[in-house]
Parts: structure tokens; C-alpha cells; sequence
């Protein structure tokens, strides 16, 4: 018997969830939002990623779904390497993904969806918003600058969800001279995004020849 469905579409949030099902061979079903003919029924809210399992356990979040399906991994070694071998790692590993999905991707998007005309201009949110990701940037670069990983010498849960993320600025939003300046990630996100795990959602990637830059229409 499945252990549920999960619902994902191309997002930068649902890519590990797809990808750890299908690396790790969890017995999960996969479907695609848009077309599921339960997707709304299941998740009125519009949540993406989404798993509905049996007796109506439904997550939505990333930081719940993508431990969660680690967890139905069936290789103890490996989930005790995505998750942490002890509190503290465990707790960086929360810290990292916080920081990705909040700080960085929040904002990121924001500026983004600007940048494509999606929202509407505000130059006061850019600039705070720029002001946030440079933070941020430097924060994941003094760690990345002497180290391979965030949290240990191994890929754990911060390195891939975080460099979901990070890929998608890279490849849409960050040029030659962004990289410049962080070439700690920017070679962290390279070995990552070929990773076992997650090299099949990454078989084009390629980095963004010009940084972008929100202007008022």
C-alpha cells in the first residue's frame, strides 16, 4: 500500500520532494498539480509541494514534506546523513533551511515576480529586498568559502533543499559579477545540483549570463 500522494509542479519548492521519491524509490505517488483531478479536493489551500496520506495526514511546507519522505527511506545510514547524526546537526540543518526558504527564496521571489511584470514595482521593497539578499549571501558564503557542505563534510537535507533555491538564482537572476563575489556558492550549488539525488532535474542547468535588475515600468 502507498504511503500517499504527493502533488508537485515545476516550482523550485517541489523539486526535492519529486526528486527523493524517485532517487530513493519511496513508495509515494507522484502527480502533477496541474492536471490531478484530486489536487483540489486534497489541498484546497493551493499549497505546492503537498502529501496527502492515508487517514487524512496532510502536510504542506517544505520543511515538513521533505523530512518527512527522508523518514520513509528504507537505508538508516542515509537517512541518518540527510537528517543529522545528533541534535546539533539536526538543528543547523533546520537553521539552513530556514534561512533558504525565508530570507533568501521569499525575497527572491518577490524581486522576481517584479522583474517579470507578475507584481506590481515598488522601489522601496527592491532595495530592502536587495539589502536582504546580499545578507544572506554573505551569511551562506563565509560558511561555503571553507567548507564543502553547510552543515558537515556529507550532502545533508540543508544542501539540497537550499540549493533548489539557489540554482534557480543562479540560473534566472545572478550574473558573472554576482559570482564573482561568492564563489564559495556558486561552486557549492555546481556540485550539488549534479548530486545522485538531484542531477536529473539539473541536466541543463546553466548560469545566468546578466544579473537582473527591476526597473520601473
Amino acid at each position: 500500500m502507498s504511503n500517499g500522494t504527493l502533488y508537485v509542479k515545476d516550482f523550485p519548492r517541489a523539486i526535492l520532494a519529486r526528486s527523493l521519491v524517485k532517487y530513493y524509490k519511496i513508495d509515494v505517488k507522484v502527480e502533477d498539480a496541474e492536471t490531478s483531478e484530486t489536487y483540489k479536493r486534497d489541498c484546497p489551500v493551493g499549497r505546492i509541494p503537498a502529501f496527502v496520506g492515508p487517514n487524512d495526514f496532510i502536510l504542506t511546507e517544505i520543511a515538513a514534506i521533505n523530512p518527512f519522505l527522508v523518514e520513509l527511506i528504507s537505508d538508516e545510514k542515509v537517512k541518518k546523513q540527510l537528517l543529522g547524526k545528533d541534535y546539533k546537526e539536526r538543528a543547523l540543518i533546520a537553521k539552513w533551511i530556514s534561512l533558504s526558504n525565508t530570507d533568501f527564496f521569499m525575497t527572491l521571489a518577490d524581486i522576481f515576480y517584479m522583474y517579470i511584470n507578475r507584481y506590481p514595482y515598488h522601489q522601496d521593497i527592491v532595495d530592502r529586498g536587495f539589502e536582504q539578499l546580499e545578507k544572506v549571501s554573505e551569511t551562506y558564503e563565509n560558511r561555503l568559502k571553507d567548507h564543502k557542505y553547510l552543515v558537515n563534510d556529507d550532502i545533508t537535507l540543508a544542501d539540497l533543499l537550499s540549493v533548489t533555491q539557489w540554482a534557480f538564482a543562479v540560473q534566472l537572476c545572478y550574473g558573472p559579477e554576482w559570482r564573482a563575489k561568492y564563489p564559495g556558492i556558486v561552486r557549492w550549488v555546481e556540485a550539488v545540483v549534479a548530486s545522485p539525488v538531484l542531477k536529473d532535474e539539473y541536466k541543463d542547468f546553466k548560469l545566468c549570463e546578466k544579473t537582473f535588475s527591476p526597473q520601473k515600468k
